[in-house]
């Protein structure tokens, strides 16, 4: 949207290059109009193709270094972007300029004293934001949050782990974090590949929050599942583990309606703390096949920041 109340569509995203709103016009051409005469709030709102909880679109934030002010916001990241550990960010299936994440930054923060920072891997390829009950939990323990969005369980693993490194070394990069609090949480399959992470980045992710989903480095004997073959199957390069068992904490969430409850107690005992792992089980009784509540939640951040 213009400021002199013009309506600019096209089929593709709007891209802030070089001054001017860039994107593909209906002839396929790149055109573009100046940031000076564009209605920025209605234009990043439309823009974002995501919408809040009452359905009212959300725009996107470009950060700066000191980060955007607290609250809740979806953001695309700008350049430069840091070099991935492994495979380059295309080879795993992402456009680092282009990608979306929900941020969340609790109210005291000030950027004058550390936070902790909790990178959640959704089910869901449309995330949310902070899933229900937990924003207090994050301003109490002063942690900042990050989601991609295009994350869901129907990814592939590769785009979805480029995607979880990406947001904690931009979010290093664009708040002041304390290294030793920076923890990947994750549901169902976003669980899995929390796991992942936190095998995979020994020296970035210090522990892992596993709700109603789980993941382990290699096969893992059913006892308890009733499933035949195991689960597990995290694969990570045997010079890693012992970085892992040595410093990185995991906190396992299930509750007595949980439908993967025994894939999960079947990782934990004959995972996690049958190879000698820093592990604890948070069983809930009554808690289903969804994101535990706050008082689970806050127990689990806890165990992590001993």
């Amino acid at each position: 949207m213009r400021k002199d109340g013009l309506r600019v569509e096209c089929d593709s995203p709007f891209i802030v290059v070089n001054g001017a709103y860039t994107f593909l016009g209906k002839n396929g051409e790149p055109q573009s109009v100046p940031v000076d005469e564009v209605d920025a709030a209605k234009t990043d709102a439309a823009n974002s193709g995501v919408v809040d909880r009452n359905g009212v679109p959300v725009a996107v934030n470009l950060p700066v270094v000191s980060g955007p002010p607290t609250g809740d916001f979806l953001v695309t990241f700008q350049p430069p972007f840091p070099r991935p550990s492994g495979p380059s960010w295309i080879s795993l299936g992402l456009q680092p300029s282009q990608e979306r994440f929900s941020v969340h930054v609790p109210s005291s923060y000030t950027g004058r004293e550390p936070f902790g920072l909790l990178i959640y891997i959704d089910s869901a390829e449309h995330n949310d934001g902070v899933p229900a009950g937990w924003s207090a939990i994050l301003n109490e323990k002063k942690l900042l949050f990050v989601a991609a969005q295009g994350s869901g369980d129907g990814r592939k693993a590769a785009r979805r782990l480029g995607l979880a490194a990406l947001a904690a070394l931009e979010m290093k990069k664009n708040y002041y974090i304390d290294r030793d609090r920076i923890y990947a949480a994750g549901f169902a399959g976003g669980a899995r590949v929390a796991a992942e992470l936190a095998f995979y980045e020994a020296g970035l992710i210090e522990g892992a929050i596993l709700n109603s989903g789980a993941g382990f480095y290699e096969r893992v004997a059913p006892a308890r599942s009733g499933q035949s073959g195991g689960h597990g199957m995290v694969r990570v390069p045997p010079k890693h583990l012992a970085a892992v068992r040595r410093r990185t904490r995991f906190a396992l969430i299930t509750g007595s309606g949980d439908s993967g409850r025994g894939n999960i107690l079947d990782i934990y005992h004959r995972g996690y703390r049958a190879r000698g792992f820093q592990a604890r089980l948070f069983d809930v009784e009554g808690m289903g096949h969804e994101t535990c509540g706050a008082p689970t939640l806050t127990q689990a951040v806890d165990y992590l920041d001993r």
